[in-house]
C-alpha cells in the first residue's frame, strides 16, 4: 500500500485527488463546487433518489489542526443540511480521533466510513493504481521515489538534491506542455523544450527527468557540449540525457564547439534509434531560430519534429493563477506577505499582468529577500519587478553584495559558465589590477567568501559528471542586467580584457558589427576596439583554453589541453572582426595561416580550415590551385572528401578545373575510401550504417559519382531494422481538470482565500 502524506499537493490538488478516488470508490460523479469561501462545500453529489452528498477536503498535517477547523466547519454544514457528509483529510487518524470527530459532527458524520484519513486514502490508491499514476506529482514526491533518485550512482549534480526535487514538484502546475513533451519522447526519444525566457522550460525538463528516473533511467547531465553525452553513452543502460540551454544560457554567446552541430545531429539520431535512451534539451526559441540560420546541420526537419514549445499565451488564467498560488503556498513566507497579496484581491493584478512570467513569480516567492522587502511593500515590489524584470537584480547588486563579488559576476558574464579552477586565476588577476587603481582590498580567502555570498542568489555552483565544480548564473535575467550595466563602464571592460587569461572568454559578449547591431552584446568601437584588437593579437599564443576534461575508464581528470588550437582561434578572429576594416587582423591571420601544414591537420580541423578559407576568400588573394591541391593530397577519409567538395562554393572555377583534370584519380580515391571504411564499419550499428549511407549520398551529389552499388550494400544491412517502440508504461499522465467548475473567477478567489489557513 502507498504511504503518501499528501503535503506536496496544494489544497486544490488534494481536492482533485479526493474527487477521483471517491468517484471510483463510491461509483458516483462528484462536482467540483465553489460558491463562496464560507459555503463549506468542496465536492458535491446530488440526485433525486439519494439526496445531497457534500465532501469537504482538509489538507492538514496533524489531527490537532483538523479538529480546530472542524468545529468552525460544522456550523456551515448545519446550514447546508446535507443528506450525507464526508470528510477527506491528509492528516493521520486513530480510531479514537474518528470517534471524536463523529461526536463533533452533529449527526452528519454518521460513522467512521464517512471519514477518509491519510491511511484510508493511501488504501484507495492501492486499489486504484491508475489514479495514482495520473496524479504524477504525488508519486514523484514519494519517499521511495526521492531515495531512488538521490541514491542513483550516476547523479552528482547539486540540482538533484531532495530539497530541490521537492521544491520543483511542489510548485509545478500540470499543463498540456507536459503531455506534449511526453508524446514527443515516446515517438522520437528526444525533445527540445523551447520557449521564451522564464516560461518554465527547465522546470518542465526536470519533471520529465523525474518521470524517467522513476522508471530506472540513469541521468547524464551535459554541461558543455554533446561530447560529454557521447562519452557516457552506455548501449545496454537505460539513460536520460539532460542538456539545459544547449545553445547558450543567455544568447548565442559563442559559436558552437568544433563540429558541435554535426555531432549534435548525429547524437540525436543515435538516441532516436535506441530503445532505452531519452534526450531532453532546452533552449530559448529565438536562440534556436538563430542557430538554425547559422548552422546548416541544425536547420533540418529532425530538429523541428522533436520540438515542444512552451507558450505563455496558451496558459489559461487558471493555470497562471495556480502557478502563483503554488509558489505562495510552498515558499514558506510569513502570513503578512501573503495577506498583502490577498487584500483587495491584488493577486488578480499579478495573474493578469502583461509581463506575467514564472521566473519572476519564483524570484518573488522562493527568492524573496525578506530583510529588504517588508510585508507592506510586498505587492508593490512584485508589480515593479513584473514591469521591469531586470530590476530584480539592481537593488541587490548595488546594495547587498561586496565590490569583489561584483567582479566574480562579471567574470561569469564573460565566460557563460566557468570552472572554479579557471575562476581563481581570472579573479586574482582582475583584483590585482583593480587594487592598483582603486585601492581594492582582498585576501587569499576572498574568492571563497564571494562564492558563499553569491550562491543561491546570483549564482549556483554545480558539478559536472566528473565531480568538478562550475559556476553559472541562477537565471538568464542576471546576464541581461549585468550586460546593461557593463556596457556603460568602458574602464571596467578594458580591465576585464587585460585581466582575462582565456581566449574564448574575450569574445562571448561583444561584437564589432556596425551593420548588424545586437542589443544582447556590447559593440566594441573606437579606442576600446583598438585596445581589444591589440590585446587579442598580442596574447594570441599566450591565452589559455577553457579547461577541458576527458572521460577515462577510472573517471579521472586528465587535465587542461596542452596544445593551442590555432585554426579554431583564427576562425574566431575571422568571424568576429570586420575584416575589410581590420587590416592588422587580416595580416595576422594570413601570417599564421601560412605556417600551417595542411597534411598535419586531422579530419575535424579540416572542416575548420575550410571555414577559415571561406571567410578570407574575399579579402586575401589566395593561390587557389595550391590550396585545393594540397588539401586534396591530405584527404584520407570519406568525411574529409566531403569537406574537400566545399571548395566548389569558395573557388568555383579553379575547383571545377581541378575536378576535370583529376576526375579518374578522385573517383578511384573515393572508391578506395568507401571500401576501406565499409570494412571498418560496425555492421551491427544501425546508426553507423545510416551515417555511412548519408556520407555516400553527399559525395555522390557533390562530386557527381555513381555510388549506387556501394549504397545498396549498406541498404541490405539496414533491411529489417526495427523502429523504436515506446515502453508499454509510457502514457499520458496529465489529464487536466475533468471536474466541473461553476465559475473560473470564483474558483480562483476561493483558491487564494485558502492561503489564509496556512
Amino acid at each position: 500500500m502507498p504511504t503518501y502524506n499528501f503535503l506536496n499537493l496544494s489544497p486544490i490538488e488534494f481536492e482533485e485527488l479526493t474527487r477521483d478516488l471517491l468517484q471510483a470508490h463510491l461509483g458516483i460523479y462528484l462536482d467540483n463546487f465553489t460558491a463562496g469561501r464560507d459555503s463549506g462545500i468542496d465536492l458535491r453529489h446530488s440526485t433525486d433518489d439519494d439526496g445531497t452528498l457534500i465532501v469537504q477536503c482538509k489538507r492538514y498535517q496533524t489531527y490537532r489542526q483538523l479538529k480546530a477547523n472542524l468545529k468552525e466547519e460544522m456550523e456551515k454544514v448545519k446550514k447546508l443540511d446535507p443528506d450525507s457528509y464526508i470528510i477527506s483529510t491528509s492528516a493521520g487518524l486513530t480510531p479514537a480521533n474518528k470517534d471524536e470527530m463523529i461526536k463533533l459532527g452533529y449527526g452528519y458524520i454518521k460513522d467512521g466510513e464517512d471519514i477518509f484519513s491519510r491511511e484510508n486514502l493511501n488504501n484507495l490508491l492501492g486499489l486504484y493504481p491508475e489514479i495514482e499514476r495520473r496524479h504524477f506529482k504525488l508519486w514523484l514526491s514519494s519517499t521511495e521515489m526521492l531515495q531512488s533518485i538521490i541514491n542513483c550512482s550516476i547523479i552528482n549534480r547539486s540540482d538533484f538534491t531532495e530539497d530541490e526535487i521537492n521544491n520543483t514538484i511542489q510548485r509545478y502546475v500540470p499543463n498540456n506542455s507536459f503531455n506534449d513533451a511526453i508524446q514527443i519522447l515516446q515517438k522520437y526519444n528526444y525533445v527540445i523544450v523551447s520557449g521564451n525566457p522564464g516560461v518554465g522550460k527547465t522546470t518542465l525538463a526536470k519533471m520529465l527527468i523525474f518521470k524517467y528516473m522513476e522508471k530506472g533511467y540513469q541521468v547524464v547531465e551535459i554541461s558543455n557540449d554533446i561530447e560529454e553525452g557521447e562519452k557516457i553513452f552506455r548501449k545496454s543502460d537505460k539513460q536520460v540525457f539532460y542538456y539545459d540551454d544547449f545553445l547558450g544560457s543567455n544568447f548565442l554567446d559563442r559559436s558552437l564547439n568544433k563540429n558541435e552541430d554535426s555531432r549534435l545531429v548525429k547524437f540525436i539520431k543515435k538516441i532516436k534509434s535506441s530503445d532505452n535512451k531519452k534526450l531532453i534539451m532546452t533552449t530559448r526559441e529565438y536562440i534556436l531560430n538563430q542557430a538554425r540560420l547559422k548552422y546548416e546541420k541544425l536547420d533540418s526537419t529532425n530538429i523541428e519534429i522533436g520540438k515542444c514549445i512552451i507558450d505563455l499565451e496558451k496558459y489559461s488564467k487558471l493555470i497562471k493563477a495556480k502557478i502563483l498560488y503554488n509558489h505562495l503556498l510552498f515558499a514558506g513566507l510569513p502570513k503578512e506577505y501573503t495577506n498583502n497579496i490577498l487584500t483587495d484581491r491584488k493577486y488578480k493584478l499579478i495573474i493578469q499582468h502583461k509581463n506575467y512570467n514564472p521566473r519572476v513569480i519564483e524570484y518573488m516567492t522562493f527568492g524573496l529577500n525578506q530583510e529588504v522587502i517588508k510585508p507592506d511593500s510586498y505587492f508593490k515590489y512584485f508589480i515593479d519587478n513584473l514591469n521591469n524584470p531586470i530590476g530584480i537584480w539592481k537593488h541587490a547588486f548595488e546594495n547587498q553584495i561586496s565590490e569583489t563579488s561584483k567582479y566574480v559576476l562579471y567574470i561569469v558574464l564573460l565566460s557563460g559558465y566557468i570552472f572554479e579552477q579557471d575562476l581563481k586565476p581570472f579573479f586574482e588577476s582582475i583584483i590585482k589590477n583593480e587594487s592598483e587603481k582603486y585601492g581594492l582590498e582582498a585576501n587569499r580567502s576572498e574568492l571563497n567568501k564571494c562564492l558563499r555570498e553569491l550562491e543561491n542568489t546570483f549564482i549556483k555552483i554545480q558539478k559536472d559528471y566528473y565531480g568538478n565544480n562550475y559556476v553559472v548564473f541562477q537565471n538568464p535575467s542576471i546576464s541581461d542586467f549585468l550586460l546593461n550595466t557593463l556596457k556603460e563602464d568602458l574602464a571596467l571592460i578594458e580591465s576585464l580584457f587585460i585581466a582575462c587569461p582565456f581566449f574564448d572568454f574575450m569574445f562571448n559578449i561583444f561584437h564589432t558589427s556596425k551593420l548588424h547591431p545586437n542589443e544582447k552584446r556590447i559593440q566594441l568601437q573606437g579606442k576600446l576596439l583598438l585596445i581589444f584588437e591589440d590585446l587579442v593579437l598580442t596574447k594570441f599564443d599566450i591565452l589559455s583554453d577553457r579547461i577541458k576534461y576527458n572521460l577515462m575508464d577510472d573517471l579521472q581528470i586528465i587535465g587542461r589541453r596542452s596544445e593551442i588550437n590555432i585554426l579554431n582561434r583564427l576562425l574566431k578572429l575571422s568571424t568576429f572582426f570586420e575584416l575589410t576594416a581590420s587590416l592588422n587582423v587580416v595580416e595576422f591571420i594570413t601570417n599564421k595561416l601560412y605556417t600551417i601544414d595542411i597534411s598535419a591537420i586531422n579530419g575535424e580541423d579540416k572542416e575548420t580550415y575550410i571555414e577559415l578559407i571561406k571567410n578570407l576568400a574575399n579579402v586575401i588573394p589566395f593561390d587557389e590551385n595550391k590550396i585545393i591541391s594540397e588539401f586534396y593530397r591530405a584527404t584520407e577519409t570519406i568525411q574529409e572528401l566531403r569537406e574537400f567538395s566545399k571548395f566548389g562554393e569558395i573557388f568555383s572555377e579553379t575547383y571545377e578545373d581541378f575536378l576535370l583534370e583529376n576526375d579518374s584519380s578522385i573517383q578511384s580515391k573515393a572508391e578506395v575510401m568507401i571500401r576501406w571504411q565499409f570494412i571498418e564499419l560496425d555492421k551491427d550499428s544501425e546508426e553507423d550504417l545510416k551515417n555511412f549511407l548519408e556520407d555516400m549520398e553527399t559525395i555522390e551529389s557533390q562530386l557527381g559519382y555513381d555510388l549506387t552499388e556501394q549504397k545498396e550494400e549498406v541498404k541490405e544491412l539496414l533491411v529489417g531494422s526495427d523502429e523504436y517502440e515506446p515502453d508499454e508504461d509510457d502514457r499520458d499522465y496529465y489529464r487536466g481538470d475533468t471536474g466541473h467548475r461553476d465559475d473560473e473567477d470564483t474558483f480562483i478567489d476561493e483558491m487564494f482565500m485558502t492561503l489564509k489557513d496556512f
